[in-house]
């Protein structure tokens, strides 16, 4: 029995890639480095800045007001304070309110720290532990 191989046949010298017939040089060359990139930043460009606990901690502090409007002491949570939007008054129900609490249920650092819908705010500084996705404010776009 004969077999028929054809052009595109694998075999351990050619990996079944048909020939390159007709290239020019050009061509060539530029099949060859593919995927290099001739300006690679340095290391000192490349590197990213380091974001800190602090800084976050600023950027929300920035969204809310710095002064809690309601605190309580729990026996499971600590103290649980709900921070408003830092924004005229008015515009309070369509922005996020900001729950924290000193430590979670297992006397843990840290504790939670919850951006809450307006209307699950009072809810939820009474039963921190039954805050659902429900709850959560969601940005919308």
């Amino acid at each position: 029995m004969t077999r028929s191989w054809n052009r595109f046949t694998t075999n351990s010298q050619d990996s079944g890639q048909p020939p390159n017939r007709g290239m020019n040089e050009s061509n060539t060359l530029a099949q060859n480095n593919v995927g290099i990139i001739k300006d690679m930043p340095t290391t000192e460009e490349a590197t990213m800045p380091e974001v800190t606990i602090s800084d976050v901690e600023s950027v929300i502090r920035k969204l809310h007001a710095t002064e809690p409007i309601l605190v309580k002491s729990s026996h499971i949570y600590g103290e649980v304070k709900v921070y408003p939007p830092d924004a005229d008054p008015s515009e309070w129900a369509v922005m996020s309110w900001l729950l924290t609490t000193e430590h979670d249920q297992h006397k843990e650092q840290p504790g939670l720290r919850k951006f809450l819908r307006a209307d699950a705010v009072h809810a939820c500084f009474e039963r921190p532990h039954f805050i659902g996705k429900e709850d959560l404010f969601v940005p919308t776009p």
